[in-house]
């Protein structure tokens, strides 16, 4: 979290770890110090009630393990733009 308050960041992928949902707290500390990063949680498994609570947050998707390479590079370039995935 440390890192947030030192750095920017383009895109980010948030780790859900747990059904308690530890990541939530990460992206509120991101949000309040990179509000327009956009970023996607990643979880073990699909969980309704931590879906809804990343998007509340602010998460641009949420995602089930495994996320390819491929799919994580078509985030990337479709939140930013870039060409990455070129």
């Amino acid at each position: 979290m440390r890192c947030v308050e030192r750095e920017e960041f383009d895109f980010a992928f948030v780790d859900q770890v747990s059904p308690a949902f530890e990541g939530l707290r990460v992206i509120r500390h991101l949000v309040r110090y990179n509000l327009h990063t956009p970023f996607v949680v990643v979880a073990r498994r699909m969980d309704a009630l931590c879906y809804q609570q990343a998007l509340a947050v602010g998460a641009v998707d949420y995602l089930e393990k495994p996320v390819s390479n491929r799919e994580m590079n078509w985030l990337i370039d479709n939140y930013l733009g870039s060409s990455l995935t070129k």
